[in-house]
């Protein structure tokens, strides 16, 4: 998967904490797609991706997750 050079501007470099994100989808395709999409936001981490609720609920609490988007 190709995935774009951090610029500076894209770096953050506050002391704010990233929201940590958790995408859900059963289209691999469709999930790399969303997270390379949320990866350009600086305020926004990525922390876990599942191709099911079960995967989902499985790493949930592990992650500690602020916001999870899930296509139903």
């Amino acid at each position: 998967m190709w995935y774009p050079m951090a610029s500076e501007a894209s770096l953050n470099l506050s002391l704010e904490p990233k929201i940590r994100v958790m995408v859900v989808d059963d289209s691999r395709v469709q999930r790399e797609m969303l997270i390379l999409a949320l990866s350009q936001d600086p305020q926004l981490e990525v922390v876990g991706s599942a191709g099911s609720g079960v995967e989902a609920i499985a790493q949930f609490a592990r992650l500690n997750v602020d916001v999870v988007t899930m296509d139903l």
